[in-house]
């Protein structure tokens, strides 16, 4: 349960409005509210059409006066009338019965003598779990009157976890708030400790032209005053008649900019909510944000203390834990961000990508453990291509990676309808692997994954099918596409054992030298061509392109034509130099690797 006191020092700005869109916008969003008339001189939420009728219910002076008289805290439920917003249950604890006799038993009421003579302190006390335990409520939204008073104080400082303290922002407002946020935040430093949550709210604001910055420096000075760096929401003054009518503009106009503020001010008081779901998530997003922002002027003890009791709160949900993991990250604290990871991954939340996160915290520590959460990323049917493509290259780094796994993937069938080359890219490590790529690439008709396809039948070994796939020799032969006549020389060259040097020399003869998006395996294509057609010096002249782009490049896999598989930086920098020895020491045989190894047919 969470309790916010809407309090104002002057009227005239729309306090109670405020309350009754916020809660209306609650009830809306599923939570369960009550709202408590607690301005007992000039109560006004009865006067809203959902709470209409609600002037007969007892309410807060009926219930005061009755534990005055006998001592005795009376039963909540009695002093609570139900009402609907839209088809949505709300409760209202009204001011009290407007009776003839109201002002009388509000006037009988002494305030201080029921702190120092009845332990109104503990009455109020035994009020809130009241309506903790028998309302079973989420939000408690107190309505206070204006000014300093024996009331105020129970609202602004004794009952809520926040106040949403609107003004105006003009000095008569500024001097009379101020006094009280100073005692609001004085309740921290007595013998309670209370920390209530302060969101400042200038309201009733001008929309207008401010050419001499008269608003703006009025809305500064508020800052400095009240020590706020920036508003929960700022209500500006709505120009309609609709007022008159007393609208609830979160249903009633739900497109206006003025709808929208009192939204904004919702979602500022559920993200201060730790026991809220939705504002516990709001919280971990904003921490997110300060500690990228902010990170060496955030303070820590306070932040874990946060992160314990949001923890505290929602100990078995997936998504919390998740979001939790990502603050731990931020922070290093990589303990805590495993225990984190663990949870989301026990509550099935994103549980592909907490594997993930967890086999890298986990990097060189029980592989058991590491291949098991692979294994489980690969059938997990919400991994994603980058999910999937992690699992498959850690696996096969573990020596650990079988094809059948991928048989019964669900997400394998669902993200090569998506991404297809990463897939695929991620299988082609070596020559089973390129042999899995090629089944799952078959029934793509894509024009990039039928040349991918063409790559992994080579590297597979299956060079008739990737000739039949590629295409009519003397189509390819005349060809602009580059890698169309490659590819097919390459697989000519695997069914014979001989390099067809009309289509190397075709190959050769589309080189272009310019450098503008050529990668290192780019290059390596042309200088092999220039070697297997006896163009030594060209060849070298590429070769040494190859080998400039590769150092280049960060440790990531590339692709080489000379083994026809993705490999690592040091593994291709290995292939050029094999591919000058070869072309130096065994002219007559010169034979790549793709066609040396043990060949495998795809079935």
């Amino acid at each position: 349960m969470h309790i916010v006191t809407f309090y104002s020092f002057k009227g005239g700005v729309g306090r109670t409005m405020a309350l009754v869109n916020v809660a209306a916008e609650l009830a809306n969003r599923g939570k369960r509210v009550l709202v408590v008339d607690f301005d007992l001189e000039a109560p006004g939420i009865q006067t809203y059409r959902p709470f209409n009728g609600s002037s007969d219910a007892l309410g807060v002076v009926d219930y005061v006066t009755k534990y005055v008289e006998t001592g005795v805290a009376p039963d909540v439920r009695n002093y609570i009338s139900k009402h609907e917003l839209n088809g949505n249950p709300i409760c209202l604890m009204g001011a009290g019965r407007q009776d003839s006799a109201y002002a009388r038993r509000l006037n009988a009421i002494d305030w201080a003598s029921l702190y120092r003579d009845h332990d109104g302190y503990l009455m109020f006390e035994d009020l809130k779990q009241q309506w903790n335990e028998q309302l079973d409520v989420d939000y408690v939204l107190i309505d206070s009157r204006t000014g300093h008073t024996d009331v105020g104080g129970i609202c602004t400082r004794q009952l809520p976890d926040a106040a949403v303290l609107l003004f105006f922002p003009n000095d008569q407002n500024l001097l009379g708030l101020t006094e009280v946020v100073q005692n609001i935040r004085a309740e921290s430093k007595t013998s309670r400790t209370k920390n209530v949550y302060l969101h400042f709210c200038p309201s009733n604001v001008p929309d207008m032209d401010d050419e001499e910055q008269i608003l703006w420096r009025y809305l500064e000075k508020a800052k400095q005053k009240l020590a706020y760096q920036a508003p929960s929401s700022v209500i500006h003054h709505y120009n309609s008649l609709a007022l008159l009518d007393q609208l609830i503009f979160v249903f009633d106009r739900p497109m206006t900019r003025l709808a929208a503020q009192y939204r904004n001010l919702v979602d500022a008081i559920v993200a201060q909510n730790l026991e809220d779901r939705s504002g516990a998530i709001a919280k971990l997003d904003q921490i997110r944000r300060e500690v990228r922002q902010e990170r060496f002027a955030v303070n820590l003890e306070a932040l874990r203390e946060t992160l314990s009791k949001i923890y505290k709160y929602h100990p078995k949900d997936g998504e919390i834990a998740w979001s939790l993991s990502l603050v731990y990250e931020l922070l290093g604290d990589l303990e805590a961000q495993l225990d984190a990871l663990n949870n989301a991954i026990v509550n099935h939340f994103k549980e592909a990508r907490a594997r993930s996160k967890r086999v890298v915290l986990l990097r060189g520590i029980k592989p058991e453990i590491l291949i098991e959460d692979l294994r489980a990323i690969i059938l997990d049917a919400e991994a994603s291509s980058s999910d999937l493509v992690f699992a498959i290259a850690r696996l096969h780094e573990l020596g650990a990676f079988t094809p059948s796994v991928l048989e019964q993937s669900p997400a394998i069938s669902k993200q090569m309808k998506v991404d297809p080359v990463s897939i695929t890219n991620a299988l082609m490590f070596d020559r089973q692997g390129c042999a899995v790529a090629a089944r799952l690439l078959f029934s793509n008709n894509r024009f990039e994954v039928k040349r991918q396809a063409q790559i992994a039948l080579i590297g597979a070994g299956d060079f008739t099918r990737a000739c039949q796939m590629i295409g009519s020799r003397a189509d390819v032969l005349i060809s602009q596409q580059v890698a169309d006549v490659f590819n097919l020389a390459c697989a000519e060259w695997g069914l014979s054992s001989f390099p067809p040097k009309d289509l190397f020399a075709r190959v050769a003869s589309l080189a272009e030298d310019d450098d503008l998006g050529r990668g290192p395996n780019y290059w390596q294509c042309i200088s092999l061509a220039n070697f297997v057609i006896g163009n030594i010096e060209a060849a070298e002249l590429y070769l040494q392109k190859a080998k400039q782009e590769i150092e280049a490049m960060p440790p990531i896999p590339v692709f080489s034509c000379w083994r026809y598989l993705n490999i690592r930086k040091n593994e291709f920098m290995a292939d050029l130099e094999a591919m000058r020895d070869q072309a130096k020491y065994r002219k007559a045989s010169l034979l790549p690797q793709f066609i040396e190894e043990p060949r495998l047919l795809v079935n």
